[in-house]
């Protein structure tokens, strides 16, 4: 009472099917399915607010590491902050059958890093072309100051 069996054959290799756990036959797959009907077990997404909330903390990570450390560092602390998320959506998946798309918080990692790196460059580019701009200014000054008498004890002291 209250049993299912299921008869296949295991020898026939036209009746084998590749899948995420192995090669399984017919009987095995609707075993499965049999089984994921039975005990309730189906596949749920995230919330959209819970996964909104996720990836603001994931965007939030991401920046705090890229102002807080060198680049280099960041980098790695950003390919650890990956690894942690892709493990987090494979453990929610396993545990409680809920799907995290791992991808989602990857892509705003990459866009995070590539962003705030290429700011972080452009500011140091405008800092060097100022002190170009200044080392150019002050070159000039001590030129004409050469020329000039009343800026020549200035610059001398």
């Amino acid at each position: 009472k209250d049993k299912l069996v299921l008869i296949g054959s295991n020898t026939v290799q036209a009746h084998q099917y590749q899948t995420p756990l192995g090669r399984m036959n017919r009987a095995e797959i609707m075993g499965h399915i049999l089984d994921n009907i039975i005990e309730n077990r189906w596949i749920q997404r995230m919330p959209l607010s819970l996964a909104s909330v996720y990836l603001l903390v994931v965007l939030l990570g991401s920046v705090l590491i890229l102002i807080s450390y060198p680049q280099a560092v960041a980098f790695v602390f950003m390919l650890w902050l990956g690894l942690g998320s892709t493990a987090l959506s494979i453990w929610v998946f396993d545990d409680f059958n809920i799907w995290i798309p791992a991808f989602s918080a990857l892509a705003l990692m990459l866009v995070s890093y590539v962003i705030l790196i290429s700011y972080q460059l452009s500011l140091k580019e405008n800092q060097t072309w100022r002190l170009e701009q200044e080392k150019k200014i002050l070159g000039e000054i001590a030129k004409s100051s050469k020329k000039d008498p009343v800026w020549s004890p200035l610059l001398s002291s």
